[in-house]
């Protein structure tokens, strides 16, 4: 962050938050691991992944907010192969709002207009169910890029951009696997009768 900022302060309350945010998202995409790999039952586990999930708002509060849909779609795209109608309407929603506090004051024009386009039928693409991992995939990797492109402007340093892209691409990667082990899909259960040892009976002399 002190590489990006033009103006770098440091403050015990914003250091506070950011400690105590990813201590809580740490805990809870920890909590949802664990459940997958003890089998915990439907309820149980899908609370676990559900609040893990979830968790992920804690970045949205001020910058974070560019976090959030590479995080959450990158993990979504790295973790589940078939998501529910319900989850893939939320995450279209989710997407809409935070795309319209980031860009919703940007000047209109042909650019935003076939970007606005493309959302569109993207979203109509994931509410259908067609192509999700690679709509996932491609909207999170174009907002990692979009993130890292908006580091170079007039008032930084050219090496200070490349080392903000550097870094925020260095904390994204384990950020995107932590987000996707919390969030996939559970282990299923397991046959006994398949394992079972196959016994044939003597006959009677």
């Amino acid at each position: 962050m002190r590489f990006i900022s033009t103006r770098p302060e440091f403050s015990w309350s914003g250091t506070g938050f950011i400690l105590l945010a990813a201590t809580i998202i740490g805990l809870l995409l920890g909590l949802a691991v664990g459940a997958r790999r003890n089998r915990w039952g439907r309820w149980a586990g899908g609370m676990a992944r559900g609040t893990a999930g979830a968790s992920a708002i804690l970045l949205g509060v001020g910058a974070g907010t560019a976090v959030v849909p590479t995080i959450i779609l990158g993990g979504l795209a790295l973790s589940r192969r078939r998501l529910h109608w319900a989850l893939r309407a939320l995450v279209v929603a989710v997407a809409v709002a935070v795309a319209f506090l980031m860009f919703g004051r940007s000047p209109g024009g042909p650019v935003w207009m076939a970007a606005a386009l493309v959302a569109a039928a993207a979203a109509v693409l994931v509410i259908l169910g067609r192509g999700v991992r690679l709509i996932f995939a491609g909207l999170a990797i174009a907002a990692a890029v979009g993130v890292g492109a908006s580091l170079f402007s007039e008032t930084l340093p050219t090496w200070r951009g490349w080392a903000g892209s550097i870094l925020y691409a260095a904390l994204l990667v384990p950020a995107v696997m932590g987000y996707a082990a919390g969030v996939r899909s559970p282990i299923p259960p397991v046959d006994d009768s398949a394992h079972e040892p196959i016994t044939h009976s003597a006959r009677a002399p």
